[in-house]
Parts: structure tokens; sequence; C-alpha cells
């Protein structure tokens, strides 16, 4: 086998990652800015807020997180909460939407004293929020797991109180499929095996 070059200055993955567990943090916003999205329907806008935990064992969960993504070249921030942007539209969806999103702005405003929303996104970095973080399922290219994510933010002032979150799974649809019906594999008889 042929030396690789840099053998003494490349950093060992261990594989040992470390994973952030469900539940309730209390953070600081790192971020926000609106990103437009091109859907079936047209194009929508989402405000992708990061965050990052900032108190307790998991302190800077996200900040080591993407350091260590350093060394495979593809960095990116895996705190965030999406949620999308109201609009003025007379409907159903739209009064859920800016309902979501004004107990988002509220959560903000309870959790940073003197703060009041002016529609300004820059004006969310450096604030604390309550975080509920939990484990989602995710598929993708015929593959599945799990990862731990901000799904709701909430005041600062009571979350050592609330619950740990539920897992979210996917629905059964939206699991990939591991064997079609009609196409089973014969497994080899003890004799055959190579070990």
């Amino acid at each position: 086998m042929q030396k690789y070059n840099d053998w003494d200055k490349i950093q060992a993955a261990s594989g040992e990652a470390q994973t952030l567990p469900a539940g309730n943090y209390i953070c600081k916003i790192k971020g926000a800015k609106i990103v437009t999205y091109d859907g079936k329907n047209g194009k929508f806008d989402k405000l992708e807020i990061s965050v990052d935990i900032d108190e307790g064992e998991f302190k800077g969960f996200y900040a080591n997180d993407y350091r260590n993504q350093a060394q495979w070249g593809d960095q990116k921030w895996k705190g965030c909460l999406r949620p999308y942007c109201p609009t003025n539209e007379d409907s159903d969806q739209a009064r859920k939407t800016a309902a979501i999103f004004k107990g988002i702005i509220e959560a903000i405003e309870a959790s940073n004293p003197g703060y009041k929303w002016n529609w300004d996104e820059a004006t969310l970095k450096g604030k604390r929020i309550g975080v509920r973080f939990r484990n989602t399922e995710w598929a993708y290219n015929g593959r599945s797991g799990w990862k731990t994510q901000p799904y709701r933010f909430v005041p600062v002032n009571g979350i050592e109180k609330l619950d740990t979150p539920k897992d979210k799974p996917l629905a059964v649809n939206d699991k990939p499929q591991t064997q079609q019906q009609g196409d089973f594999q014969t497994l080899p008889d003890e004799d055959d095996l190579p070990f």
C-alpha cells in the first residue's frame, strides 16, 4: 500500500460524534435571515433562525459540530428553526402561519426584557430563547435515520418544567421501501456461508 502524503497531519475520524438528546434548552440566536424557496404552488419565504445551546452540558453544541465538519469541507449549521413567514393572504393556512410566527416572536420578546420585535430579522441575533428539541425521523435516497432538531420556541422562564418532546416518526408512506412485495431474497444455507 502506498503511504498517504499528509498522514501525520490528518485528523482521525473516530466515528463517535456527540449527539444532542431531545429536550428543552436555553439557547442564543446566532443569526436570522429570510430564505426564499420554490414550491409546487410558487415561491414562499421562511425565516431561518440559527440557534446554539447557551447553558449547561451541551453549551456550544452546534458551534462545535460546525467546527468538526471543517475536515470534510462541507460545513452546515444544523441548529435551525425555519418557520414560514406570514403573508397578508386571506386563508385559514395564512392565519395559522401568522399565529405560529407570532408565538415565536412573543417567546423571544418574553425571554429578552425590553426587546420589541420591529420586523427586522437582524435584531434577533444575540437574543436568548427557550427551544424544544425533538427526535425527528428522516429519509433520503432510500435510507432513513433519526436526528435531533429544534421544533418550537418557548419563553426561557419555565422551560425547565416542560416534559421532553415526543419523537416525530415519518408517516408510513414516507418511509423508504426496503423490499418490494414479491421480491424476496433467498438466504443461503449454513453450509454455504463463507465463515
